[in-house]
């Protein structure tokens, strides 16, 4: 779960947008399944690292459970790490990563709304993926982020 409370806005623009990873992964499944099948069985590698932290994990960008059905979806240019697969497999992986990347771009697809200080926004990261709009030098933005794992939540 992860927790963004806006402190203080005054910025144009920075706009949140929120995108239903499961939906854009439906819409993959329906416009190719070849592609879906991908991104359903290829594991990759993903790694976050900063001074203290070196989080590290392999695992395909989109979990099923036993009955093909999408549990968790994992989209994240700054913590995909360096794609190692085999020569063969690397262009058909690009290919549906590409298209998978272009539906979460689709508006008709996204909720997009500015946060006003004071509110908090709150939402499972591993189904609702989210980014920002650019906002401008003039004025002061302050977001605090928080994360908790989904026992607490269940």
């Amino acid at each position: 779960i992860q927790l963004l409370h806006c402190l203080e806005s005054s910025t144009a623009g920075g706009e949140s947008i929120l995108q239903d990873g499961f939906m854009a992964a439906k819409v993959l499944r329906n416009e190719s399944p070849e592609h879906f099948e991908i991104l359903s069985r290829q594991w990759i590698n993903y790694r976050f690292q900063d001074s203290t932290t070196d989080l590290q994990s392999r695992v395909a960008m989109f979990e099923v459970n036993d009955l093909n059905e999408v549990i968790k979806v994992r989209f994240n240019n700054r913590s995909i790490d360096t794609i190692k697969l085999e020569p063969s497999r690397v262009k058909a992986f690009y290919a549906a990563y590409r298209h998978y990347a272009e539906i979460i771009e689709r508006e008709d697809l996204q909720i997009t709304f500015k946060l006003a200080a004071g509110e908090l926004m709150m939402f499972d990261n591993t189904r609702v993926l989210h980014a920002r709009k650019a906002y401008s030098d003039g004025g002061l933005r302050h977001l605090q982020g928080a994360y908790s794992d989904l026992d607490g939540l269940y």
